[in-house]
């Protein structure tokens, strides 16, 4: 092959390959494309630190999306706030469109020392955490404050069933501050162990297959 036809070829493939990567860039930009961000091989499209907004008032963008997965987790899942702050943080879950009859968190766990549950219910004894509606009858619902441990279940009743493909809110912590330091929100998880823990049921089976733990600092 002559030099000259070489020459004329490589310009042509130089000149494809350069078209090519415009038209790519070009796409990506039209589609907002943004690369998810990752916790614990959980995919996470929301950036929001805190969502103090009403229950009842939560749109998609305040939700969590996992990714093909029947997943529980808390959001946000890390954060910074000083001693005497107030926040909240929700207990969120998606069930991956599978039909399900109800969730048990058995125990979901703090450092009672760095923070404190607010009461969310005053016309009950004890302590509670706030109440969502994904499902119609919350069968638990108690605070430990001494050990720092969270009991909250939901199901469904008269033989309907829940599902989403998002994560959605079924509860609500009200925590504050209390001492300087570091505590996780953890959990207690092991898959298949039906209700002795966190679990997901549908038709009596546990199909949770994975949870996302927070860990928040406290400043003076």
């Amino acid at each position: 092959m002559k030099k000259e036809n070489i020459i004329f070829i490589s310009v042509i493939a130089v000149f494809c390959i350069g078209a090519l990567a415009y038209l790519i860039s070009v796409a990506l930009k039209k589609s907002n494309f943004k690369a998810p961000q990752q916790n614990s091989d959980i995919i996470i499209e929301n950036e929001k630190e805190n969502m103090a907004v009403p229950l009842d008032e939560l749109s998609e963008e305040n939700t969590v999306v996992f990714s093909d997965q029947v997943v529980m987790g808390v959001i946000p899942y890390s954060g910074s706030w000083n001693v005497g702050d107030t926040f909240i943080i929700d207990i969120v879950i998606n069930t991956d469109n599978n039909f399900i009859d109800g969730v048990d968190i058995r125990y979901l766990s703090y450092d009672p020392q760095i923070l404190e549950v607010q009461d969310s219910d005053s016309n009950m004894p004890g302590v509670q955490i706030e109440t969502g509606s994904l499902m119609p009858l919350t069968v638990a619902n108690s605070v430990d404050v001494k050990k720092g441990a969270i009991i909250f279940s939901q199901i469904v009743s008269g033989g309907s069933k829940f599902q989403n493909i998002s994560g959605q809110t079924l509860a609500r912590i009200h925590f504050i501050a209390k001492k300087s330091g570091t505590s996780d929100l953890h959990f207690d998880f092991t898959p298949q162990e039906a209700t002795r823990d966190a679990n997901i049921t549908s038709a009596g089976t546990d199909i949770l297959s994975g949870v996302m733990n927070g860990q928040y600092a406290i400043e003076e």
